[in-house]
């Protein structure tokens, strides 16, 4: 991942605190500048701009902005590095707050913890799912049971996509830095005879970065499975991938993402880290 800016969500949850790690360490890698974002959660938008607040509204949002600040210099010490940035706060509802807080310095990634209330380990949450479905930036999704430190396997699902190539390359980059194998997986159907041609064009996919990371551990992978999607899943599940990256097909989103695209079920169904790439 080039050098920028890694904006990181935070809620004073353990998720959230991983999310900080995670992003910490990125950002060290890289060389990149480390936001950390939190929102005051509201019922509806928010307050407002500020030059247009009554001297009583005024008040409150900066009794709720000092509170947040009182959270935070407890919540950054167990962090390394995180002391020494800045807590970023909106008042609003989670959705537009953070979009809001992004749209003044945009990011290349936005790293969030996930929050869902599925089986163990697995889900998201719906902010973290509206984040990857609304935000025009690439979104690590990190489990609180992670570890930054210690990564051994990364997985990136190739569709052949421009998406699902920006995937491959920041999964590349990622594991070339941190010295683990990748594994680029093009789920097939199990009745697909075309399996040469599938095998050419993913190493055709593969060949620039065997030149970009030429110490690059870098398997293509074709797997047969009934369903590309549960497919990933399963292929990361059965070498212990600590990541997964995977492009995000469009932005018209809602409808595409509710109905299952690929970037929501391995986001559902994963135990570990997902990185949703978005086309440019």
């Amino acid at each position: 991942m080039d050098p920028g800016i890694i904006a990181v969500a935070v809620d004073f949850s353990a998720p959230s605190a991983t999310a900080l790690r995670w992003a910490e360490r990125l950002a060290k890698d890289a060389g990149a500048e480390v936001r950390v974002l939190h929102v005051v959660d509201t019922v509806g938008p928010g307050p407002g701009p500020r030059d247009r607040l009554r001297p009583e509204q005024q008040a409150i949002v900066d009794g709720l902005v000092a509170d947040a600040r009182r959270r935070w210099e407890t919540f950054c010490r167990s962090i390394p590095g995180a002391a020494a940035r800045e807590l970023e706060v909106e008042v609003a509802d989670r959705r537009s707050g953070l979009r809001r807080l992004l749209e003044r310095r945009p990011a290349r990634l936005l790293v969030i913890g996930a929050t869902g209330s599925g089986s163990p380990n697995v889900g998201i949450g719906s902010f973290a799912a509206a984040a990857v479905r609304d935000l025009p930036m690439d979104v690590l999704i990190v489990r609180d049971d992670a570890h930054p430190l210690h990564l051994a396997r990364v997985v990136a699902g190739v569709d052949f996509s421009p998406a699902s190539i920006r995937a491959l390359e920041a999964a590349a980059a990622l594991a070339a830095r941190e010295g683990v194998p990748l594994y680029a997986v093009h789920v097939t159907d199990p009745f697909d005879i075309d399996v040469e041609a599938d095998a050419g064009r993913l190493e055709d996919a593969l060949a620039p970065l065997r030149a970009r990371h030429p110490r690059l551990v870098l398997k293509g992978e074709l797997y047969r499975h009934v369903g590309v999607r549960a497919g990933l899943v399963d292929f990361a599940e059965s070498i212990g991938a600590d990541l997964i990256a995977i492009g995000r097909r469009g932005t018209s989103g809602a409808r595409d993402f509710l109905l299952g695209s690929m970037a929501e079920q391995v986001l559902r169904d994963s135990r570990c880290a997902v990185w949703v790439a978005k086309p440019t």
